[in-house]
């Protein structure tokens, strides 16, 4: 029993580590934090919170063009269901496996679904916000889009992703002037963000 405690403990050791570098938001920490999420799967294959944190950096390297989609979000899609297998109640498993179906498939009926029951299982997860900011803000939902990533910003204050995802969702609401405030604040936080 004490080796399993250990173990986990490993496992959950690697897991932070993996989400310090993906949470950092670039594309150099999106590649390096699945190696961390690996070694956390290694100690343990069943540990849920690894395998949502793999599905969110191969859809992270989709959406940003860092590598092939066709190539990253089924790896995304079969890591975000196999978290949901391990713990059904995972927010964050709901919210990537939302992000692949809107990003990917363009299925927004099934995106809206599963941010829905990502949002009613933990309405305190700014991840979740973030990336349904994100789904509103292309549906050009801009004012709701807005009221999600306020709840994400005020639940994250220094994350850059959310940020500079900020700056994007003003220009394309067409409100250039904070669209430009909020990139200087990005950058502010992280000189070298795209």
């Amino acid at each position: 029993e004490a080796a399993a405690i250990e173990e986990n403990a490993e496992a959950r050791a690697a897991w932070r580590r993996g989400r310090y570098l993906w949470h950092k938001g670039t594309h150099q920490s999106f590649v390096a934090s699945m190696a961390h999420f690996r070694e956390a799967l290694e100690h343990d294959a069943d540990f849920a919170d690894a395998h949502v944190g793999l599905a969110s950096a191969y859809i992270a390297l989709g959406r940003y063009g860092i590598q092939a989609p066709q190539e990253t979000f089924p790896k995304g899609r079969a890591a975000a269901l196999r978290a949901l297998e391990l713990n059904p109640g995972s927010a964050e498993a709901h919210s990537a496996l939302a992000q692949a179906h809107f990003y990917y498939d363009w299925d927004f009926a099934a995106a809206a679904r599963e941010f829905g029951i990502a949002l009613e299982l933990e309405p305190g997860l700014a991840l979740t916000h973030h990336a349904y900011a994100h789904f509103l803000s292309c549906l050009g939902l801009h004012e709701r889009g807005m009221r999600s990533a306020q709840k994400a910003r005020a639940l994250e204050p220094l994350w850059p992703m959310v940020i500079i995802d900020t700056a994007w969702f003003y220009y394309r609401a067409r409100d250039f002037e904070m669209a430009a405030s909020e990139s200087r604040r990005a950058l502010e936080l992280e000189p070298n963000s795209y």
